[in-house]
């Protein structure tokens, strides 16, 4: 899912060719429209599987977005003379973290076809709030208070958006959260993925194995194309990949704290797009809902930004060198 790509940590370099390639400068402004970029092909690809949905399934989704991928990974091997690192030492994690990504992708490209596209982009969002959850038990880091309530602030938003306490909720929002919580389970494998493989050959073994799951599964369950179909599901796979790609070199050139929030921006796209072709006019509901997950979750950023800025400043970190 879009929550499947990722950034490169401080001091991890790929595996290059060419190694005396100079180090990406700093730049937010180019990183932000990069960025935003980014989420128009997030949206434009999650538009066309939806809009696909009566003829194309879920596995079908899975099964081209690999391909996109693959094309994408040979792509930026040619365009910047590197190539993935397979003989890794962790092969079992690599294995874990593909299988993992096929059942996010399903779910996710399931989400979006069930459910109205503002929602179905909101509950991605909820997988950075499983992050919280879930940073102390398996990262042991520290979660401060604030972080804590803006997490709790933010379900509180989905769940209000969601209709929870004045409709039944479908089983869709259950896989749509679902998906969420595996998408949270990736950034935790992909992180310590990171600490051993750069991100070509981590984003090359996903493909991979994603290809060599979804190829069986999506024959059990093959539904007929047409070339125009299985043209436009190409296409939008090679939009998600790209979208990645763009992702990644925006969290490269650009600090983290400056760009985090840009990628709410999805939410007001997936809204416009889902009045405009579908019709699907938001409810208070969800607007209510959409403002108190942003709110909550860009205040908690920028907390954490300042309390970052006044603990460097005091030498409590950053006095030493990264390691």
């Amino acid at each position: 899912m879009a929550d499947t790509g990722f950034k490169m940590p401080e001091g991890k370099t790929h595996t290059p060719l060419a190694p005396d390639r100079p180090p990406p400068v700093l730049n937010n402004v180019r990183a932000a429209v990069i960025l935003i970029v980014a989420m128009l092909c997030f949206t434009i690809e999650t538009m066309a599987v939806r809009a696909l949905s009566g003829s194309a399934n879920a596995a079908q989704a899975v099964l081209f977005r690999a391909i996109g991928q693959m094309v994408l990974i040979a792509v930026w091997m040619l365009a910047r003379n590197q190539r993935p690192r397979l003989a890794s030492p962790r092969l079992g994690l690599h294995i874990a973290r593909g299988i993992v990504s096929v059942c996010a992708w399903w779910l996710y490209y399931r989400m979006f076809q069930r459910l109205d596209f503002a929602l179905a982009t909101l509950l991605t969002f909820a997988s950075s709030l499983f992050v919280v959850i879930l940073a102390r038990p398996i990262l042991g880091e520290k979660v401060h208070l604030v972080s804590w309530a803006a997490t709790l602030i933010g379900f509180g938003g989905i769940a209000l958006a969601t209709g929870v306490g004045s409709v039944p909720l479908s089983v869709d929002v259950y896989l749509g959260l679902l998906a969420a919580a595996l998408s949270a389970s990736i950034v935790f494998l992909t992180r310590s993925l990171t600490q051993s493989d750069d991100t070509l050959t981590i984003m090359t073994f996903i493909g991979l194995i994603v290809l060599v799951v979804a190829v069986p599964v999506a024959a059990l369950d093959w539904q007929p194309l047409s070339l125009a179909e299985m043209g436009w599901l190409m296409a939008s796979s090679l939009l998600g990949a790209f979208g990645m790609m763009l992702m990644i070199e925006a969290y490269a050139i650009g600090q983290a704290a400056v760009l985090a929030p840009i990628g709410y921006l999805r939410i007001a796209f997936a809204i416009g797009i889902g009045a405009v072709v579908w019709s699907e006019i938001p409810s208070w509901r969800m607007l209510a809902g959409t403002a108190i997950v942003i709110v909550s979750a860009v205040y908690a950023m920028g907390y954490e930004r300042r309390l970052k800025q006044r603990l460097i400043g005091a030498g409590g970190i950053g006095a030493g060198p990264v390691r």
